[in-house]
């Protein structure tokens, strides 16, 4: 048997030998065409040409030899399949003659698997299926599967959801947990050992279908400002770290809310039951209590375990209501509404002055008939109750971040490191062009940042720049180590408001209790962090998955009417724009005109000789056409 020592050399010695005959291994990209790339472990991408695609599926690790073409391009051999970690896959059945295949979705491309005979069973065509691979098409460009479920035709009721479940493999069961008899006890005993504040007049705001309620609030003047008091669910005290609905909390990230249906991240019984403030029940909580100025700076605060009762449970709706009322003579709780009213405003202005505010993002609902199908998709209004919400929210999550770096070597953080470093030339370039008074070398540091966003916001000129910028920007990531979240303008962030909801906040509630009761700290491995990540980026394309299905199912009974719309993104050939009414996006495909553009993709716009086009501007269209299989609108524009 070989040492340790002697299998490091031969790894080595293979090493050494593939990087001598400029042999490299990477991971297999498609695209809409039927070419795609090998990303390199370096970040290069080589190109693979239709004929190797044919042997190869998305995210295959493969080994390649590199060449550069006569144009200097990197083309890639392929040489060996490592590993394929696709499984299983969803589709549409296409029938070809005696040929069936399945149209499997692997997101950006589209392909065609063949299914044998004996799996073809009430097949019909464009039936939804889920297939399992049983051939790879490594050997001979030849793949075939397996159908493993019947799903259903595109139109029936729910079909989107289970759809984006099985293509993204979340399982939709959840654990039950704890019985009622055991959650009853650990509530009544936990009660016992807290501090009650169960005669405070703690209010609830949230959608009228919230079942899961996990913040309740409650504030009082006084000469200084206002005290202000958050209420956090605290569903960690019903379960241990170590225990299944931890692991599963983990793995699924958050809870999931789809048009049609809600899987929670945690089971009912926990979810919507005894982790829930219902409404004069008691409950168990952390308390966030801050001492707000009247400018809106928070002056202090403490975090502490609590048990509460809550007093009144509002909706956005009835909540904006009471505000809306004359004040002269108002009652208990419509006085704590303007109270709360009144701290979140100064709130706001100080995060206007001392740290970043984004742009309001329009939210949309989508209306169901009887039989499931929607018949409507309606914009959400925003309600000052709405903002007296995520205000109040935002300075939680500020006092738990700084009580973790305060308290704790490590926590868990909502980080974002403002440009990518690939961008930086972009936006300088832009700043030089446009205001070459701004100081371009401080952009990278948290002051220099928001300063320029400031700026940006405040410029009345054509151009989209704070549009521009906000396209240049990284992704917010987690850490464990306290880093500035410029997004936000602030040093350090993280959230903690959810914790029925998002496995994240339900982390950083661990960490606060293990701090207060002088213990370690709860920490998530390298490797769980990232899973953590993904299943986040994971469930979130699936909930857009699901949106997306339905608005262009909507979007099909709107065919040749004309709406205005906004512009949210472009490209080299034209650009995806959003309408206004009902948040459907879809594509105007500039190729199409007369008129001939040119793509600056410096400041993402099109300019022809009549017209241009750019990121937030106003535009009317036409839904041309809706494509469900490539999850596709197609506007055209809309010729008076």
């Amino acid at each position: 048997m070989l040492n340790s020592d002697t299998l490091s050399q031969l790894k080595q010695f293979k090493q050494d030998l593939r990087l001598a005959n400029n042999r490299f291994e990477g991971t297999v990209r498609a695209t809409p065409g039927r070419f795609g790339f090998c990303q390199l472990d370096d970040g290069r991408d080589v190109y693979l040409n239709p004929d190797q695609m044919l042997r190869l599926l998305p995210g295959d690790r493969i080994l390649i030899e590199v060449r550069e073409d006569e144009k200097g391009r990197l083309i890639g051999d392929l040489i060996e399949l490592l590993r394929s970690d696709i499984k299983q896959m969803v589709g549409s059945v296409v029938n070809k003659g005696p040929a069936w295949f399945i149209n499997a979705d692997f997101g950006s491309n589209q392909r065609w698997l063949f299914i044998p005979p004996k799996q073809r069973k009430n097949l019909t065509e464009g039936l939804l299926v889920v297939g399992k691979l049983s051939q790879h098409p490594f050997k001979d460009g030849k793949a075939q599967v397996e159908i493993c479920q019947l799903l259903g035709k595109p139109d029936k009721p729910g079909i989107q959801t289970d759809y984006a479940l099985h293509k993204h493999h979340i399982n939709p069961k959840t654990k039950g947990g704890p019985d009622r008899q055991q959650l009853q006890t650990t509530l009544d005993e936990m009660l016992a050992r807290r501090p009650g504040f169960h005669e405070v007049d703690f209010i609830t705001i949230d959608a009228e279908s919230t079942l899961d309620i996990d913040d309740a609030l409650f504030c009082e003047a006084n000469d200084n400002g206002w005290t202000l008091t958050v209420a956090i669910a605290d569903p960690s005290a019903f379960f241990p770290a170590s225990d299944a609905l931890e692991s599963q909390a983990l793995t699924r990230g958050q809870s999931l809310y789809f048009p049609d249906r809600t899987i929670g991240m945690l089971p009912d019984n926990i979810a919507t039951n005894f982790a829930s403030l219902i409404a004069n029940k008691p409950r168990l909580a952390l308390l966030v209590r801050m001492q707000v100025s009247a400018q809106g700076a928070v002056l202090s605060s403490e975090i502490l375990e609590a048990g509460i009762t809550v007093k009144q449970r509002l909706t956005y709706e009835s909540a904006s209501d009471l505000l809306a009322e004359s004040a002269e003579s108002a009652q208990s709780l419509q006085q704590n509404l303007l109270t709360l009213q009144a701290c979140a405003s100064a709130l706001y202005r100080n995060r206007q002055e001392e740290a970043l505010v984004s742009p309001d993002r329009p939210d949309y609902r989508f209306v169901f008939d009887d039989q499931g199908q929607v018949t409507s998709i309606v914009l959400q209004a925003s309600t000052p109750a709405h903002r007296i919400v995520e205000e109040t929210m935002i300075a939680a999550n500020r006092c738990a971040a700084d009580f973790m770096v305060k308290n704790a070597p490590t926590g868990l953080y909502s980080t974002h490191l403002g440009f990518r470093p690939d961008r930086l030339e972009q936006i300088r370039t832009i700043l030089k062009e446009q205001y070459p008074e701004v100081d371009t070398q401080s952009i990278e540091a948290l002051e220099g940042f928001k300063a320029l966003m400031r700026f940006l916001e405040n410029q009345t000129g054509e151009l989209p720049l704070r549009a521009i910028a906000t396209r240049l920007l990284n992704r917010s990531a987690l850490a464990e180590t306290p880093r500035p979240h410029f997004g936000m303008g602030l040093a350090a962030y993280t959230t903690f408001t959810s914790p029925i909801r998002r496995y994240v906040d339900l982390i950083v509630h661990r960490n606060i209790k293990a701090i207060l009761a002088g213990q370690k700290t709860n920490w998530l491995s390298n490797e769980a962090l990232l899973q953590l990540q993904e299943r986040l980026r994971v469930g979130r394309q699936a909930m857009n998955d699901a949106e997306s299905w339905l608005k262009i199912r909507f979007a099909e009974t709107l065919k040749g009417q004309s709406f205005i719309g906004h512009i949210v993104q472009t490209n080299g050939s034209g650009f995806v724009l959003k309408t206004d009414t009902h948040g459907i996006e879809g594509y105007v495909n500039l190729a199409q005109e007369t008129e001939k553009f040119r793509f600056d993709g410096t400041y993402f716009q099109h300019i022809g000789p009549e017209r241009q086009f750019r990121l937030e501007q106003s535009v009317e269209v036409v839904i041309q056409e809706t494509d469900l299989a490539n999850r596709q609108v197609l506007f055209s524009l809309f010729t008076p």
